[in-house]
């Protein structure tokens, strides 16, 4: 269940609050939950009732709530001067020092919404810069807001249906394909599509590492090797979101490191303040990085681009000291990350709701089934998942739930302990909606 911060929201039909989404006016219906303070896992809501955060606010809070270094840096006077630019060179360069490819370039952005727009922008003057300027059309298999930048007419506006490629969902298979060839499959959809399309006018696939709103899917581990194979065929870009997969929280600094595959562009977001405050970062590959800065006025830098907040750039900066210094990402790949997915496959293998467990370090997906054998739907995702969500709330624990799927994203430092009871608690919820729905 989605929450927020403060109690300025606990009385969510006060007329003072403009409800501006469905979302949101779900909260004036007594369908939210105002969180009011938090420490490390743990939140307390608006009546003092303690409840484990199972999904990090909304996977960015990397470092749980209220990490005391974050606090520290959010502080002005803690900037070490006015002008922002020698914080982000120096926030730039610690990212540069996580890639693996030397020459590599890093752009801040203020928002994710501005590094979309900065992205699309680099790509066409890639290919304005090479020769190429007909290659405009962009593909997508993305479910993020920020996806309405790619046709610039505002978020109601998203891609012409003929510029999507279905995401790769491995349990909404019913053929007779195994995981390995499904992603294969679904990989090879964007080929066709680039074909039909005509590669002389394709620029670029642009992805999540991730799904996000759609259910944290996880591609089988051939899609990603099999995406690469067919834009370097056809000399696409391949752009790869990582606002939810990097900083970390696969156990790599960069999940497209751990699915093997090298992308033209990553796009970075709320892990890299820990979801404190917004930022948001482009990394350039060295071929591209070296094209654009050969052009003067293609690199995509304005009053909003490479002039990131000089608050949001200090929390950065404290939040990768604080992942270096406590050795979180190594932690998450060989320790922590390793027992969630262990302890999630153990509790719930072969339940009777649960269809599929998916999961890479500390972001994890259950897909509630009515009849897991059969890879069985709802006829009703969305109450599915709503009620699991309820009943996990019940049970003391946050969690999200997209359609019949329930999302976890525990902050990197969570231990066994805290592992423990978070599956302890969603599993009880879990029985209990079973006893309900089946």
């Amino acid at each position: 269940m989605n929450h927020f911060i403060g109690h300025a929201l606990a009385r969510p039909g006060d007329d003072h609050h403009t409800l501006s989404s469905a979302f949101l006016r779900r909260l004036s219906q007594g369908a939210g939950h105002a969180i009011v303070r938090g420490a490390g896992m743990q939140v307390w809501d608006a009546h003092d009732a303690c409840l484990l955060d199972g999904v990090c606010g909304l996977y960015g809070n990397t470092l749980g709530h209220g990490h005391a270094a974050l606090a520290a840096a959010a502080r002005p006077m803690s900037l070490p001067a006015a002008d922002p630019l020698a914080a982000q060179l120096a926030l730039n360069a610690a990212l540069s020092a996580r890639l693996s490819a030397a020459g590599a370039r890093v752009l801040s952005a203020s928002t994710h919404e501005i590094a979309w727009q900065a992205m699309l922008r680099a790509v066409r003057h890639y290919w304005t810069a090479v020769g190429q300027p007909d290659r405009r059309l962009i593909i997508t298999c993305h479910d993020g807001e920020p996806e309405a930048a790619v046709s610039g007419r505002g978020r109601r506006s998203a891609p012409e249906d003929s510029l999507r490629i279905a995401a790769p969902d491995w349990f909404g298979h019913d053929g007779y394909l195994n995981e390995y060839e499904f992603g294969l499959a679904a990989a090879r959809t964007l080929e066709q599509r680039i074909l039909d399309l005509g590669p002389e006018h394709v620029a670029a696939f642009v992805a999540h590492a991730f799904t996000g709103a759609s259910g944290l899917l996880h591609p089988p581990y051939s899609y990603w090797p099999e995406i690469q194979r067919i834009c370097s065929r056809h000399h696409v870009l391949l752009c790869i979101d990582e606002g939810i997969g990097g900083c970390g929280r696969t156990g790599k600094w960069f999940a497209h490191t751990q699915l093997r595959f090298s992308p033209d562009i990553v796009l970075l977001a709320q892990g890299l303040t820990s979801a404190l405050a917004p930022l948001a970062a482009l990394v350039l590959s060295p071929p591209m990085a070296d094209t654009l800065a050969a052009v003067e006025g293609a690199l995509p830098v304005d009053g909003r681009i490479d002039q990131a907040d000089p608050t949001a750039t200090a929390i950065a900066l404290a939040n990768l000291r604080a992942l270096d210094e406590g050795g979180l990402a190594r932690q998450v790949e060989h320790d922590t990350g390793l027992y969630l997915q262990h302890c999630l496959r153990e509790r719930f293998d072969n339940h009777p709701l649960v269809g599929d467990i998916q999961g890479n370090g500390m972001l994890a997906a259950l897909q509630l089934s009515p009849d897991p054998a059969r890879r069985a739907r709802f006829a009703d995702e969305a109450a599915a998942g709503i009620d699991c969500a309820r009943q996990a709330l019940a049970q003391g624990v946050l969690v999200r739930a997209s359609a019949a799927r329930i999302l976890l994203a525990p902050p990197m430092i969570a231990t066994h302990a805290d592992i423990d009871g978070l599956v302890e608690r969603l599993g009880a919820a879990v029985d209990a909606s079973a006893r309900r729905m089946l």
